[in-house]
């Protein structure tokens, strides 16, 4: 879709009815699968709806920066290289201290340096600007937040000048070529004989006449904190802090999550075993009984009742609860058998008892390899995939 360009800074943008979008693939690897289960959905109306925050493994306010005013409050917090993100939070993992992030944009092709000094939490951003000739200056990039449209205004009102009759000073500019696209800027600009070679002896030369420089400041980063209420972070290092509080903890909940998942698995697989053996030797016999006597056969045996889980829909809407009550009462097991007598007669045999015994080994493996794991482990190798 047409999303806008850097000719007009976004404002070229189609009308939200034309433009398309969808997920990029990339989206899964920071928005992790896994963690879906432990976000806090909200709900409106009875309708299950979006979570009161998502978990990325890496914090998306500095990758994405936030720019713009709020009711009392306005913020700017510029974007970093998502790399550096990763290398920081990898130091972090092991307790080692991070290292200076300086902003960075994506095709961005000038020089940002912070300012010495006081105004240590502020960058300088430059554009590009090379000598042709004595008379020429090409200028390839422009400072972050100028856009080719508004410049090449600024440039033109340099052409106007008087004439020596008039008494008036001739013309800065005398020519301007334009070979731009979407994404990149070329502007090549002729000067008057001499007017060149004067800017380049001046302070701040070519760069303060063109006005290529500009300014990023770190001084007005408020956002909101984990109880969603207003905060200023005086540094970014701040903000990496916190995040890596609460990504460090939903780690913790995830492998508890998946422990628990897998351990029902590995439980369910090796009951079906159990049971599969047990009808086919004769222990227990399923055909020509009545209900309550099999139940009481496999509680008699220590079978595990297992019961499904309500839906997050179902338990966000109301649905099933009436049942959900019937389900969790104790003295109603046949739902919680019912992954076992709900099993086809094709199961009932030998080579399903193999397939099923090499799946519950294959569970109990993945389980052991989940325990011996740390959440520093799992955080690092999503960093890995995200890489």
């Amino acid at each position: 879709g047409q999303f806008g360009t850097r000719l007009m800074g976004g404002k070229d943008a189609a009308s939200a009815r034309y433009v398309f979008t969808k997920l990029e693939s990339i989206t899964r690897c920071i928005f992790h699968p896994e963690d879906d289960a432990l976000l806090n959905y909200l709900d409106e109306d009875g309708q299950a709806i979006e979570p009161d925050f998502y978990v990325p493994i890496i914090p998306m306010l500095l990758v994405n920066g936030s720019d713009g005013i709020g009711t009392g409050w306005s913020t700017s917090v510029p974007t970093y290289n998502p790399r550096d993100l990763i290398k920081n939070l990898r130091n972090m993992i092991v307790g080692e201290p991070q290292f200076e992030m300086s902003p960075w944009y994506r095709g961005f092709t000038g020089e940002i340096r912070a300012k010495t000094g006081k105004e240590f939490r502020n960058y300088v951003c430059s554009g590009n600007a090379d000598l042709l000739d004595d008379d020429t200056l090409m200028i390839n990039e422009l400072p972050i937040g100028k856009w080719t449209t508004d410049y090449k205004q600024m440039l033109e009102s340099m052409v106007v000048g008087g004439t020596p009759a008039d008494g008036g000073a001739p013309p800065i500019i005398r020519d301007i070529r334009e070979n731009h696209t979407d994404t990149t800027v070329s502007f090549t600009v002729r000067m008057s004989e001499g007017v060149l070679e004067t800017l380049c002896n001046e302070p701040g030369g070519v760069f303060k006449k063109f006005k290529l420089d500009g300014s990023i400041a770190t001084s007005n980063m408020n956002a909101f904190d984990l109880k969603n209420k207003i905060k200023k972070y005086e540094t970014v290092k701040e903000i990496m802090e916190q995040f890596f509080d609460v990504r460090m903890d939903f780690y913790e909940k995830r492998k508890a999550s998946l422990i628990n998942k897998l351990t029902m698995d590995y439980e369910k697989l090796d009951n079906k075993v159990r049971f599969i053996l047990a009808v086919i030797n004769g222990s227990i016999v399923v055909s020509n009984r009545k209900k309550n006597d099999i139940l009481a056969d496999l509680q008699r045996q220590k079978f595990k009742a297992i019961f499904p889980e309500k839906s997050h829909k179902a338990a966000t809407e109301g649905e099933g609860d009436e049942e959900g009550e019937e389900v969790m009462a104790p003295t109603s097991l046949d739902k919680g058998y019912d992954y076992l007598l709900g099993m086809k007669l094709w199961s009932l045999t030998m080579e399903k008892v193999q397939t099923l015994t090499n799946d519950r080994n294959q569970k109990d493996a993945e389980l052991s390899i989940l325990r011996a794991k740390t959440p520093e482990d799992l955080w690092n190798h999503d960093l890995d995939m995200l890489e």
